[in-house]
């Protein structure tokens, strides 16, 4: 497994706050064909035993109120608005 890695500046307009790698984007474009009515997947965090907080990745055909919406890698990716930072 070859892992990435990279920087970024919050002040400059061209971040969006999340990115996918091409292989990510090609497994959601994968899913998205076979459930029709996706909109692509929500990112969410938990709160969860002792660790702190786990990552929750759900299905998404309709974004909620609150949500934040992001393409990357042309496919649309919907962060959970829940108050907690992604890093």
């Amino acid at each position: 497994m070859e892992l990435h890695s990279g920087t970024f500046n919050p002040d400059d307009l061209a971040w969006r706050g999340l990115t996918l790698t091409p292989e990510a984007a090609a497994h959601i474009r994968d899913l998205v064909a076979k459930q029709p009515g996706m909109l692509g997947v929500r990112l969410g965090v938990k709160q969860t035993g002792c660790a702190g907080f786990g990552y929750v990745l759900d299905t998404v055909s309709e974004p909620e109120k609150d949500d934040l919406l992001f393409e990357t890698e042309g496919r649309e990716v919907v962060r959970a608005a829940s108050g907690h930072a992604v890093y």
